[in-house]
């Protein structure tokens, strides 16, 4: 299976669907649709790499930890956030926990940014995985 994301009918907010072959995967696709909403990655560089490693109480919490620090390091570094990876997931006395690298630049005065997301949130958040896939479901605030 290949990875991709989806935009979905929604009111207000931004409401996307993203899958890959595994959770990780979904998880970095999920990222890529957030910041399709902000920036065009395509123009911005990757001089400088954040890593960071979260833990949850489930894959949901964990998916908001992971997209939620891609609007801190812009608020609170000014970072842009070009790239999101999980570089390793795991599960440690049944919480489920994450390592991740953020790839990016620091924002100066030619950055353009298209678009603001304001927050990730839980509504309507879905996870489903298979034998064959992992699709994520995830609705940010605009």
């Amino acid at each position: 299976m290949e990875r991709g994301y989806e935009f979905l009918k929604h009111t207000a907010d931004a409401k996307f669907r993203a899958w890959g072959p595994t959770l990780e995967e979904a998880f970095e696709e999920a990222a890529s649709a957030m910041l399709s909403l902000m920036w065009d990655v395509r123009i911005l560089s990757r001089t400088r790499t954040v890593e960071k490693e979260f833990e949850g109480k489930d894959h949901h919490q964990l998916l908001l930890q992971f997209l939620e620090e891609i609007l801190y390091l812009l608020d609170a570094r000014d970072f842009l956030v070009v790239q999101a990876q999980v570089v390793e997931m795991g599960e440690t006395k049944g919480r489920p926990w994450l390592r991740s690298r953020y790839s990016g630049m620091m924002k100066n005065d030619e950055t353009v940014v298209h678009g603001e997301v304001k927050a990730v949130t839980y509504s309507e958040m879905d996870i489903h995985l298979d034998d064959a896939k992992a699709v994520v479901q995830v609705v940010v605030d605009l």
